[in-house]
């Protein structure tokens, strides 16, 4: 019971420091993190009292993201996929081309429509859930779908200028 009110103190001073240094952000970004924190509170007094089966249920239908936070939050995708690399490939699939959107909601929910290099691409089976679980390590993401699409074929045009010339095609 000491420890995990130690905890909970130790998140309460966390979170006020992050919370003023949030003084001119929009209400929507300062509720976003105190949810986050509450959420962090939660999971340090479980763990400190030895419960593992601690859920954390957090409404995230309440969270709205500003159009700014959406850009954000999108870049961080980009930076999360752009770390996956098709096996065959030296470059990763954001560069390839493979990415044909990222659409991320007001509730930070994410759709990602992406390809494969053919319909018979040797890790058609695990490309598609890799994206999903990368995206889903980033702090704040709700639900992730990953749709893998076929029109338009993807094609080496796709490819930005520096995969290109990571391949020598240029």
């Amino acid at each position: 019971y000491l420890l995990q009110r130690t905890e909970v103190r130790r998140c309460v001073r966390s979170a006020k420091k992050l919370l003023s240094s949030f003084g001119h952000a929009s209400p929507n970004v300062r509720s976003y993190c105190v949810a986050l924190l509450s959420i962090g509170v939660g999971k340090a007094a479980a763990q400190s009292s030895g419960r593992q089966d601690f859920i954390t249920n957090m409404d995230t239908s309440t969270v709205q993201l500003s159009p700014i936070e959406t850009t954000i939050m999108k870049g961080e995708i980009v930076e999360a996929i752009r770390t996956i690399f098709d096996p065959e490939i030296p470059v990763n699939i954001y560069e390839l081309g493979l990415i044909y959107d990222i659409d991320v909601s007001q509730q930070a929910d994410i759709e990602v429509r992406m390809t494969l290099t053919s319909p018979g691409c040797p890790v058609a089976g695990t490309l598609p859930p890799d994206v999903k679980a990368k995206i889903e390590t980033i702090a704040g993401v709700g639900d992730v779908t990953v749709d893998v699409v076929w029109d338009p074929p993807w094609n080496m045009d796709m490819m930005t200028e520096e995969a290109k010339l990571e391949l020598g095609l240029m």
